[in-house]
């Protein structure tokens, strides 16, 4: 737990020194998810007084510890004891808030305030006494932001990153409440150094494949518009987000998750400094385009076979320099590549045509066509190191459409589309051919000593 790059192992023996409140023992019959959350979170709150012994095995700064620990928690007092091999006492942390005391196996007294500067200070690594105090018993802090929670079919914690930790829970005791026994905790970021590794890429919910709605073939652009849902209007403010996304505010109606893949994922300080944004992004056909600086930052989703679908990179820099006709040949989306979490989502469509300069009547073919259900990968890339998890994607019930027809249309729309690259590849080639002429005339102008532009006069010939 502690300096730069912590990652810690603990194991955990917890018990009550009294009578708890066993909400989660009721029956519950309809209780699934965030109501078994709610209920499991309910009982260990309940947990005032106990007691924990275990181990902590952990490394900071490639540097290894292990340690013993005794913790003993009361409603105003806490104490913990760290004790090193064959039980000898390496240093006791107690008090209560506001008052901290730390005494050394040398007979060694220190006071603070805070117990996380006193450890730092004197032992090299810090505990995060007050959020340990519920991650322990697999709760978050309640004083702290919750910025990623997730859990299990029991309504238990599975994972949590809260105040720059990441905490994993990776067994729990039998019985009633179920109480940790393996806890991984690390902070890539408490004083983060060089050797730190906090690139995370967690795993995906299902993905939803929605049969487009009515709104959904209409160009999405800025501005204030209307939406029909469930035969009433309601009013949107529609503004691009960072990533070129469009995203809607409703003003007078509710609004849903957004509709395909929510990939949320954590990256180091600066990650694509050395090469974020070098060489546009992926071709109609997934490819990179020919000559193109790999970038040091991508996210990129796979089917169940490996194949390439689509491939997403940090916006360009100078971007935002761009005049209007650039910027449309490369809208985006673009990956967040911001230092600590983030979040992508991918609207579970193919790249779409070939952009044309100047084009406005692109509409549908800009837009590629959407991925069949099933099994789908999800590929985060920094630097060498690549992260994959897999999430599935499921059909909207109300398609009647069996696989084999999503398939037959799949490939239909595919190579509508991949025509519609090749005519504008062509259309983007005769005006190369026409601007190479053009400029060649002119110098040919020039050596003679006359103005007169040979090009009309021969494009006939």
């Amino acid at each position: 737990m502690c300096r730069s790059g912590v990652f810690c192992v603990i194991l955990l023996a917890l018990s009550a020194c009294t009578s708890v409140r066993d909400l989660s023992s009721r029956p519950h019959p309809d209780v699934f998810g965030m109501q078994a959350w709610q209920v499991h979170q309910a009982s260990l709150e309940s947990l005032q007084t106990w007691s924990l012994k275990g181990r902590v095995a952990g490394k900071s700064n490639n540097e290894g510890f292990q340690a013993g620990v005794r913790w003993v928690q009361n409603p105003l007092t806490f104490s913990i004891d760290l004790h090193g091999p064959l039980g000898r006492k390496t240093a006791v942390l107690s008090g209560m808030t506001g008052q901290v005391q730390l005494s050394t196996s040398r007979g060694e007294h220190y006071f603070a305030d805070d117990p996380e500067i006193l450890m730092q200070n004197l032992l090299g690594y810090a505990l995060p006494v007050a959020g340990l105090q519920y991650w322990v018993r697999g709760i978050p802090d309640p004083d702290e932001k919750v910025l990623l929670l997730e859990l299990d079919a029991k309504g238990r914690l599975l994972h949590l990153h809260q105040a720059g930790w990441d905490i994993d829970y990776n067994r729990y005791h039998e019985g009633q409440p179920a109480l940790p026994a393996l806890v991984e905790i690390s902070s890539p970021t408490a004083g983060a150094g060089r050797d730190s590794e906090p690139t995370k890429l967690y795993s995906p919910r299902p993905a939803w494949r929605l049969l487009p709605g009515v709104m959904d073939f209409i160009t999405a652009t800025e501005g204030k518009d209307y939406s029909i849902g469930l035969g009433k209007p309601a009013t949107f403010v529609a503004t691009r987000d960072e990533s070129g996304q469009v995203r809607r505010r409703f003003l007078d109606a509710g609004e849903a998750a957004p509709a395909g893949a929510i990939v949320y994922y954590s990256l180091p300080e600066n990650p694509a400094a050395d090469g974020a944004g070098r060489g546009p992004s992926t071709t109609a056909d997934g490819s990179d385009a020919a000559g193109a600086a790999t970038p040091s930052v991508s996210i990129a989703f796979h089917d169940a076979g490996g194949a390439l679908i689509r491939e997403f990179r940090p916006k360009p820099s100078g971007y935002d320099k761009l005049n209007d006709e650039d910027k449309a040949l490369d809208p985006g989306p673009w990956m967040p590549a911001g230092a600590g979490v983030n979040r992508f989502v991918w609207d579970l469509r193919y790249p779409g045509a070939m952009r044309l300069r100047g084009n406005k009547t692109g509409e549908e073919a800009d837009r590629g066509p959407l991925v069949l259900p099933g099994a789908c990968q999800v590929r985060l890339r920094v630097g060498d190191r690549v992260l994959v998890e897999t999430f599935d994607i499921v059909n909207d019930p109300r398609s009647p459409a069996t696989f084999d027809e999503l398939r037959e249309q799949l490939d239909c729309l595919l190579a509508m589309r991949d025509k519609i690259s090749a005519a504008y590849e062509g259309v983007q080639r005769i005006r190369d051919t026409t601007g190479e002429i053009e400029r060649w005339c002119a110098r040919l102008s020039r050596r003679r000593g006359t103005m007169r532009r040979c090009w009309p006069e021969r494009r006939c010939a």
